[in-house]
């Protein structure tokens, strides 16, 4: 049992040091409020971010991010379902790739 305890507390310290903000990532958000801030913030959490868009990019990104390993790797999984993810071909939480899927339009 300590064993386990020590494991788990040498695991939450490690985490905790890895999940560190890097120097100076919020310095020029210092000293701001209101819609400035918000502005800023916007601003640092989305420099270097590209939006994909819905219809290609969401579907195209698919065929890497959330592709399913059963039971030959061509669903996509919708991992946020309450349903549970046991395969069996016939779960409306798995979709082929390229085939099941909507244009966006939202009919």
């Amino acid at each position: 049992m300590r064993s386990i305890l020590t494991f788990i507390t040498l695991f939450l310290f490690v985490n905790s040091l890895l999940a560190q903000v890097p120097a100076g990532y919020y310095n020029s958000a210092s000293g701001l409020t209101g819609s400035a801030l918000k502005q800023e913030l916007h601003d640092i959490i989305t420099s270097g971010h590209s939006s994909v868009g819905y219809t290609p990019g969401v579907w195209n990104a698919f065929y890497t991010t959330d592709v399913y390993p059963a039971p030959n790797g061509t669903v996509v999984w919708d991992m946020y379902s309450a349903i549970s993810n046991t395969y069996d071909g016939s779960a409306p939480y798995y979709f082929t790739i390229g085939t099941d899927q909507d244009s966006g339009s939202g009919s």
